[in-house]
């Protein structure tokens, strides 16, 4: 095995265990405030543990001047007072903890630690207790094992504190090898620091990979002198600009790229000698290169362009290993180069970063897919680690007996470390220790999840630790069979669906029974009304979308499932109105905060499971009514029995006593099957949208939010005609709140478009017999006139002409746009019916979800979904 990565499993890949033979005491040790000393060895720091010890032993008040970090004489504290291992003797009767190395550390203990960098080692040595070895874990681990304070999570009640105003130690003898070089659980903002800090395998970041190819080869320094180095798109290389963001990958078969690359690394270690590794990380989206030597070896590897991208890395490793012996250089699995290469060793100097999804591992079909391609990049003589999704939402998504086994057979396979998204914010309240239990697990992959749950439940819930620990476990259970009722996707959107009406009682029967056994606890009282406020949510949402899930997946029949249409047409959405308006009013109340709720889009994603099946009741609907109708032919009016055919099988299949309302709602749904006229001459794309062609086009009103299917403040008004073989399009948009945008229309590519105040126009033919996703068009056009295409338009930006006249302090723009119906990857110029949407995003703020989303035709999931576009018709 290459020298590099023997040092690496040496330093980091140790196996955890317990070692040595307990001391043999004679009788207990008992540590008091005022009869123990901590003691400092050289160079170690005891000003952590002296303040948690004075904070839960003694007082919060006496523990305050006492922080770590404050500039005070620890000496002179009444309580726990710091020494320094100078040689001198100790004071007498006093109880020592020892902390570093200090007379008390033996040398075969000093030995051993050398051997296992990153080790902990806690023992008791007569009326001393030894804390040595990597001090932050070692402190967190003596004040959870001995001390009794574990940091379950963010907030002062979150802290597990002793029962007694002393600690009683037996026999202590505990020796932990660092398992993983690295495990890091992002930062996502300062609330989280002191937990992070006091669960130190959540913010140990040693070797990590990022999203970097574009500011390793930035066009500012190389446009002019090595244009190839940037995709090829239509014949052409696409240099980016500066403007907007840089999302976009460099052309991989350029041979300049590993001379460039060394010229960052230069640069990089001139101004960081000590760095440990280079990230090489590909950048938040697709490889897409044109140029002959990229499709080439795109066709021979199966669409992948892992050969290409570990081909420069493999170059540039060996270049680091002769320039830069020790540096690692780090790559990452993502989007179109996540398979392993074929053909080729990986160097040993390159870790691989995988992009992987826990939370499908309760799949089995899945993890063994997962494992296949982990243990494939191993045997090719990478190193590799995780960068996980781990995130939560309004239900819990709790698999920590499946991560558990995950990271046990990841630390037998040579993973050496872990990179950790996750829901920093409240879930922790619902999730119950899920975090800390993963810090736990990150530290030592062999310990038992229900034990430590247990801990949990009998730290922080007292009287109540039973029913909480069945809490929280119906929610570990449900998860385990969630892929058999749900579809489990990146983040967690359709897990409010999973609970019945029965799981929910259940759930809440525990929490009041929690409640009443503690009923004189003020503190674990407090703990619990957080818990209840957010199970409210959970319990809300399961309530408004559940029902209509299950009567979409369990659906076996043919033509319209009309259980699911009798749900619909007799349900007003007020339940799901009550959980939208909690959701946004009363579940997260300051200080408390959801803002990677927020910017991850999650609430959308709720009320999604809502409407999910309208969806296809549309679409079965639509497509008897279209039948076989002979769309050459068609006409005005023929397109108007086909609405009216739409309708008549509507309320063939209702059931009785619906809601008047919600059968309006229906038929003006499928009233979005409508005539869209052609004419000679087209009207002037400038903005202005005031020549008398768009009186006369279809017009495009009655625009609602996606999914809740509600009239929006936002107004959005327009016209759609043809001419020729193009689609123009004028729009009114209408905004409250500040317009967000970035991108001008100068800019090429690398742009954030489909994230701004804009539209998504999308157009394409109706899906053949047996196809659920037909290929289509997809036009994004900023609020000030940036556009791209997407789908079957990819980057296509011939024929295309957009206008944009706007007004800030109005609040409103207009979008003015000729869409070619033919372009480089697509001909939609024949077709006599196309499917047709346009969707307004609205951005009041940088953020990866809009605030809201509207549609002419309903959205359902997204625009790409089939059901979710309309039918114009042509002459």
């Amino acid at each position: 095995m290459n020298r590099i990565f023997d040092r690496i499993l040496v330093s980091f890949l140790a196996v955890a265990c317990l070692a040595g033979t307990a001391a043999a005491e004679t009788q207990a040790l008992v540590l008091t405030p005022e009869a123990t000393v901590l003691l400092e060895g050289p160079g170690a720091s005891a000003a952590t543990l002296q303040y948690y010890l004075l904070r839960y032993y003694v007082g919060a008040e006496t523990a305050e001047p006492y922080q770590a970090g404050a500039s005070v004489d620890r000496t002179a504290a009444p309580q726990f007072p710091v020494l320094r291992d100078d040689g001198k003797a100790l004071p007498e009767g006093k109880k020592v903890v020892a902390v570093g190395n200090t007379r008390f550390l033996s040398q075969a203990d000093k030995r051993r630690l050398d051997e296992h960098p990153g080790a902990i080692l806690l023992r008791r040595q007569g009326d001393a207790v030894v804390v040595a070895g990597e001090l932050g874990a070692a402190t967190s681990e003596f004040l959870n094992r001995v001390a009794g304070i574990r940091f379950y999570a963010p907030d002062e009640i979150w802290t597990s504190r002793p029962a007694q105003r002393e600690m009683t130690v037996e026999s202590l003898d505990f020796f932990r090898p660092r398992v993983f070089a690295t495990s890091w659980l992002a930062p996502y903002w300062k609330r989280n620091a002191e937990w992070v800090r006091m669960n130190p395998t959540a913010g140990r970041l040693a070797i990590s990979s990022n999203h970097n190819l574009a500011n390793i080869f930035p066009p500012e320094k190389y446009a002019t002198s090595h244009p190839e180095i940037y995709e090829m798109r239509a014949g052409q290389r696409r240099v980016p600009g500066n403007l907007g963001t840089r999302i976009w990958n460099p052309c991989l078969s350029a041979p300049a790229l590993p001379d460039l690359a060394m010229e960052y690394i230069r640069e990089m270690k001139k101004a960081r000698p000590g760095m440990a590794y280079v990230s090489m990380g590909m950048m938040d989206i697709s490889f897409d290169c044109e140029c002959p030597a990229c499709q080439d070896s795109l066709q021979r590897h199966g669409g992948s362009y892992s050969n290409l991208y570990y081909t420069l890395l493999n170059e540039v490793a060996r270049r680091c290993q002769q320039e830069f012996p020790g540096l690692l250089v780090t790559s990452l699995l993502y989007s179109n180069a996540r398979t392993p290469p074929v053909g080729m060793r990986i160097e040993p100097n390159i870790v691989v970063k995988v992009v992987t999804k826990t939370y499908r591992f309760v799949e089995p079909a899945a993890w063994d897919a997962e494992r296949q391609r982990i243990e494939t990049f191993s045997s090719l003589g990478a190193a590799w680690m995780i960068h996980d999704w781990c995130f939560s939402g309004v239900s819990p998504r709790s698999y920590l007996r499946q991560y558990g086994k995950f990271l046990q057979w990841a630390a037998e396979h040579r993973m050496i470390g872990a990179y950790i998204e996750y829901s920093p914010g409240e879930n922790w309240y619902l999730d119950g220790p899920k975090y800390w239990i993963l810090t736990q697990l990150l530290a030592d992959p062999a310990q038992d999840v229900e034990g430590l749950l247990r801990q949990y439940c009998e730290d922080m819930f007292g009287d109540a630790a039973e029913p909480m620990y069945l809490f929280y476990q119906h929610f570990e259970d449900r998860f385990a069979t969630a892929h058999q009722h749900i579809t489990l996707a990146d983040l967690p959107r359709q897990e409010p669906a999973l609970y019945t009406e029965e799981d929910l009682a259940s759930e809440r029967s525990l929490l009041e029974r929690a409640t009443m056994l503690t009923k004189d606890d003020p503190l674990v009282q407090e703990r619990l009304a957080k818990v209840l406020r957010y199970f409210r949510a959970h319990e809300l949402f399961s309530q408004a979308t559940g029902p209509a899930h299950r009567l979409h997946w369990e659906f076996q029949g043919e033509g319209v499932n009309r259980a699911l249409l009798a749900f619909y047409v007799r349900d007003d959405a007020t339940r799901l109105d009550e959980a939208i308006r909690y959701f946004d009013q009363e579940r997260t109340v300051p200080p408390d905060d959801n803002y990677m709720d927020v910017r991850l889009g999650l609430r959308v994603s709720y009320v999604n499971n809502y409407t999910r099946g309208f969806a296809d009741l549309l679409r079965t609907i639509r497509g008897q009514a279209v039948g076989s109708a002979d769309l050459a032919r068609l006409d005005r009016a023929g397109v108007e029995e086909i609405v009216a055919r739409s309708q008549a099988i509507l309320h063939e299949n209702l059931p009785p006593q619906p809601l008047e309302a919600r059968v309006q709602l229906f038929e003006q749904i499928l009233g979005k099957m409508a005539w869209a006229p052609s004419f000679a001459s087209a009207p002037k794309v400038d903005g202005m949208l005031d020549e008398p062609a768009w009186e006369q086009g279809l017009s495009l009103a009655d625009f609602t939010e996606r999914d809740t299917l509600r009239r929006s403040p936002h107004e959005t008004s327009g016209r759609v005609l043809r001419c020729g073989d193009t689609l123009y399009l004028g729009l009114v948009c209408r905004q409250v709140g500040s317009i967000w945008a970035q991108s001008p229309k100068e800019t090429l590519t690398g742009t954030h478009i489909w994230r701004e105040s804009g539209i998504e126009v999308a157009f394409g033919p109706l899906a053949a017999a047996g196809e659920e996703k037909p290929p289509f068009a997809q036009y994004d056009i900023n609020a000030f006139g940036a556009f791209r295409g997407f789908q079957a338009a990819k980057d296509n930006r011939d024929g295309v002409d957009v206008a944009v006249f706007l007004d800030r302090e109005a609040g409103v723009y207009t979008i003015e746009a000729a869409l070619p119906l033919k372009g480089p990857g697509y001909d939609y110029t024949g077709h006599k019916a196309l499917t047709f949407n346009i969707a307004r995003m609205i951005y009041t703020r940088d953020s990866y979800e809009s605030d809201v989303i509207l549609g002419w035709h309903p959205i359902f999931v997204t625009i790409s979904d089939p059901a979710s576009r309309g039918l114009i018709f042509f002459p």
